[in-house]
């Protein structure tokens, strides 16, 4: 792993080179790089009505979709552009979620979070275990200063999920989203390198 800052007319700017690929491990999981056996469980994630039903945006068509996302999300890491990682159990291999900094704003040491969970594992706290360690490497490795993440209000398990993990609601934008024929509204939410500090201790 390969990090650079330098002061740019003041301003502190992140480079990022993902490579290797960080591999992270808690008790019970591992996140890893995707690979292309992940194409299936991807596809079948994001075909998955209780997985897509607050994403605002189409299910994934076949299988070549599900490759092509793939090779996107390993072009973008290593174009520094952005970080998912496969979220897989401990002793078995096989892709059971996502998560990652889908979006990094390099100038202002920014990145928004998304996850997405296989609901067979729903309620058992996996993804806000997947959450605490992407948070604290997105800190203390990419010394990135906030983390933001947008969702629809109304996924009140995803609200909970960031509220554990020390967001706070920054804003709420009233019908800011259109997907499907009608507009949702947009909860805004962000996480400070300071603040996530003094939660940890």
């Amino acid at each position: 792993m390969n990090f650079e800052c330098n002061m740019k007319e003041g301003t502190l700017e992140l480079c990022l080179q993902f490579d290797p690929f960080p591999v992270l491990t808690t008790e019970r999981l591992v996140l890893r790089s995707f690979l292309p056996k992940d194409a299936q469980a991807l596809l079948d994630m994001r075909t998955n009505d209780r997985v897509m039903k607050y994403l605002g945006r189409d299910k994934m068509k076949d299988l070549g979709e599900a490759i092509f996302f793939i090779q996107k999300v390993k072009d973008d890491a290593e174009n520094g552009k952005s970080i998912e990682w496969a979220l897989t159990l401990k002793g078995a291999d096989i892709l059971i979620g996502k998560l990652g900094f889908w979006r990094i704003i390099l100038q202002h040491q920014r990145a928004e979070l998304g996850y997405n969970l296989t609901p067979n594992y729903f309620g058992k706290g996996i993804m806000s275990e997947a959450v605490t360690a992407v948070l604290q490497y997105g800190f203390e490795k990419m010394k990135l200063h906030s983390v933001e993440a947008n969702l629809d209000p109304k996924n009140r398990k995803s609200v909970q999920l960031l509220s554990r993990n020390g967001f706070v609601k920054e804003g709420h934008f009233k019908e800011s989203y259109f997907y499907g024929g009608s507009f949702s509204d947009t909860g805004s939410y962000s996480l400070l390198r300071s603040e996530w500090n003094k939660n940890k201790i």
